[in-house]
């Protein structure tokens, strides 16, 4: 609203969104000031501390990502490219926010039936639920990308539409890797996720730092989406060495092949009108629940 309407310059943006982000953080403390007994607080032991640290250190990487991203953005590109990759980034968050929401509010729920026998039934079926719910959002942005950066920013940030959709795969991948990885929570490899995690950062940053040069934003959010997908590779390998979860990689790897090819088959269809956007969503939209009907409602295993 903002940078749209008050003709807001996307610096002060950045640092009006951070004061933002920070007094968000001092209300949720006093939201949850209730569950903290600070005065009764028993000594954390060796082992809470290695499973918990880790996953607060995790929580830095996208971070330090995205800041060094955005100074690759100031030193090599135009500065409204950095307004350009803000509203990507917000309406990729946005948009998908409530398949998200969902899928990481589910993996609690994995962890607690871990010793339960139809574990591998219940984390196969939460993998196809991801694939199919995430990988709609992924079509719909796709397709009305541009079309949402015109409405909600502006004229300026059209362009942002590619952006978004690149973005917004990469967010797919970063959602498989919740579901893949779960077996590294259940048995306390949290370091080896962190360790992964910096890695991964540091692969992708350089993947972002050469492709910046040579093909502008695009490259440096083709650079995150790589990273997301060996991050997802990575742990996924080092989860099954921890607790070994008997996933159906069969039927994972076609639906995985359905949704690539349609993302690029809308990349490579282009411009349509709207109507036409709206009937291939209706499309797509029956096609993911004949999947889920078939492969999460129907399927009995």
């Amino acid at each position: 609203i903002g940078v749209k309407y008050f003709n807001i310059d996307i610096i002060t943006y950045l640092k009006l969104y951070s004061f933002l982000y920070f007094l968000l953080g001092i209300l949720g403390l006093f939201l949850i000031k209730k569950y903290l007994t600070i005065n009764n607080l028993k000594f954390i032991n060796k082992k809470f501390f290695l499973y918990a640290f880790p996953l607060c250190l995790l929580t830095l990487t996208p971070l330090i990502q995205l800041f060094i991203g955005q100074n690759f953005i100031l030193v090599y590109l135009e500065q409204n490219s950095l307004g350009i990759y803000a509203a990507a980034t917000k309406l990729t968050i946005l948009f998908t926010l409530p398949a998200l929401a969902v899928s990481n509010s589910t993996v609690p729920i994995l962890l607690r039936t871990s010793k339960e026998a139809n574990f591998n039934i219940n984390t196969n079926k939460f993998l196809y639920f991801t694939l199919l719910f995430m990988s709609f959002f992924l079509f719909i942005l796709t397709l009305f990308g541009s079309e949402l950066t015109l409405i909600i920013f502006g004229e300026n940030y059209n362009s942002s539409g590619v952006i978004l959709s690149i973005l917004c795969l990469g967010l797919f991948f970063k959602s498989l890797h919740y579901v893949l990885s779960v077996g590294s929570l259940i048995k306390n490899g949290t370091k080896y996720r962190f360790f992964s995690s910096i890695l991964v950062m540091i692969i992708s940053l350089y993947l972002s730092y050469i492709l910046i040069k040579s093909n502008g934003l695009i490259g440096l959010v083709i650079g995150i989406v790589i990273g997301n997908l060996i991050q997802l590779i990575l742990d996924y390998y080092i989860a099954q060495k921890i607790f070994k979860i008997e996933w159906n990689i069969f039927v994972t790897l076609i639906v995985l092949i359905y949704v690539i090819s349609i993302f690029f088959l809308i990349q490579y269809i282009g411009d349509i009108s709207v109507i036409n956007k709206i009937l291939v969503s209706l499309i797509l939209l029956f096609i993911n629940s004949l999947l889920y009907f078939f492969l999460v409602i129907k399927n009995k295993y």
